[in-house]
C-alpha cells in the first residue's frame, strides 16, 4: 500500500513539473523578443519623422526617391543656374547704363576736317576729336561749344553765335565769375601727326538742364586758330574760327 502511494505521489509530481514547464515562460527568450519589439518601434518612429522630408525634397519626376548621386547632380545644376543669373545680372546692368552717344563731322573751310564724338554721362559730356595729320596748323588751339547749331556760313562760322553760356557766367577758367558752360582747355596739334583729343566737360549734358547741348536751336563745336588765355572777355582772345561741327537732335 505504501509503495502504491509513493508511485502515485511521484506521478503527480511529474505531472505538476510537466504542467509547470508548459506555463512557466523562458525569461531569456522573452527578453530577446521585448528588445526586438522596442528596436522596431524606434526604427518606425525615425522613419515617420524622416518620411515627410524625403517626400518633400528627394523624389524624382516618376515619384521614386532619388539616389544620393542624383540629389548631388540636381544640386549642382541649381548652383550652375544661380551662377549664370549672377553673371548675367552685371552685364544687363552695364547695358542699361550705357551712355548716349553722338557722332558728326567737323567742317573746315574746304570741307570735312575730322570727326567729333560725344558721350553723355551722369557727370557730364565726354568730347573726342579725331583730326588727320595736316588738317590743322601745328600748335595750340582753343576749342569751345557755341550757342547755336549752325555751321552754314563757312569759313567764317559766325552763325554759331557766341560761347554757350546759359548760366550767365563770365568767360574763362581763370576768371573769378567764370566759366562759360562751353569753355574747355586748349589742345595741341603736332606737325605731321594725327590729332586725337579727349576732354570732359562737367557742366554739360545732352538734354538735361541747366546746360543742355541739344536744346531747341542746338549748339556747335568751334575750333579756333589761336589759343584761349582763359580770362579775356568775351571769348579768351582765341582768334579766327577755323572748324565747326553741329550738335543737335537728329
Amino acid at each position: 500500500m505504501a509503495v502504491k502511494m509513493e508511485a502515485k505521489t511521484t506521478e503527480i509530481q511529474s505531472r505538476i513539473r510537466t504542467s509547470q514547464a508548459g506555463i512557466v515562460p523562458d525569461f531569456a527568450s522573452l527578453g530577446h523578443l521585448t528588445e526586438s519589439r522596442e528596436r522596431r518601434k524606434v526604427a518606425a518612429n525615425r522613419r515617420s519623422r524622416a518620411g515627410p522630408l524625403q517626400m518633400a525634397g528627394n523624389r524624382d519626376p516618376s515619384g521614386e526617391f532619388a539616389s544620393r548621386s542624383e540629389q548631388e547632380e540636381n544640386g549642382m545644376r541649381s548652383f550652375a543656374m544661380a551662377a549664370i543669373v549672377l553673371i548675367a545680372s552685371p552685364a544687363l546692368a552695364q547695358e542699361a547704363s550705357k551712355p548716349a552717344t553722338y557722332s558728326t563731322e567737323l567742317t573746315g573751310a574746304e570741307g570735312t576736317l575730322g570727326q567729333v564724338e560725344l558721350a553723355d554721362t551722369p557727370g557730364g559730356v565726354i568730347l573726342h576729336l579725331s583730326i588727320p595729320a595736316g588738317a590743322l596748323k601745328p600748335g595750340m588751339h582753343a576749342v569751345h561749344f557755341h550757342e547755336k547749331g549752325d555751321c552754314s556760313d563757312a569759313p567764317a562760322f559766325k552763325a554759331s553765335g557766341g560761347h554757350y553760356n546759359p548760366t550767365g557766367h563770365q568767360h574763362g577758367i581763370l576768371t573769378a565769375n567764370g566759366m562759360h558752360a562751353g569753355d574747355m582747355p586748349n589742345f595741341m596739334v603736332v606737325e605731321g601727326a594725327k590729332t586725337e583729343v579727349e576732354l570732359f566737360n562737367t557742366q554739360l549734358r545732352f538734354s538735361e538742364d541747366p546746360a543742355p547741348l541739344m536744346d531747341a536751336d542746338g549748339s556747335a563745336l568751334i575750333i579756333h586758330e589761336g589759343t584761349d588765355d582763359y580770362q579775356s572777355q568775351p571769348s579768351g582772345d582765341a582768334g579766327t574760327r577755323v572748324a565747326c561741327a553741329v550738335i543737335s537732335k537728329k
